[in-house]
């Protein structure tokens, strides 16, 4: 198993994020957990949903297109960012 990731989807609709989370299993990934809440006390009509996903434990693992890098912090598994955002697809 590989490690987790977190994926952010702040501006999708209910279908997009259907359609993220359909491209992430098909391309190997594993999704093991997802929540949502207000981003910021002082905004609170500013919420995301995130999903905790696991990588595919390889080389060839890739995130769906439009996906923006929130830190720079690199999974020894995959290579990829660990943290990213999804705000359209």
């Amino acid at each position: 198993m590989g490690k987790v990731h977190q994926i952010r989807m702040r501006t999708l609709t209910e279908e997009q994020k259907t359609n993220l989370q359909n491209e992430l299993v098909n391309s190997g990934w594993e999704i093991v957990g997802h929540g949502g809440g207000v981003q910021s006390p002082e905004l609170v009509s500013d919420e995301v949903n995130w999903l905790l996903v696991t990588c595919p434990d390889s080389e060839k693992a890739t995130y769906p297109s439009g996906y923006q890098v929130l830190n720079d912090k690199e999974c020894i598994h995959c290579g990829l960012p660990v943290t990213v955002d999804f705000s359209k697809c």
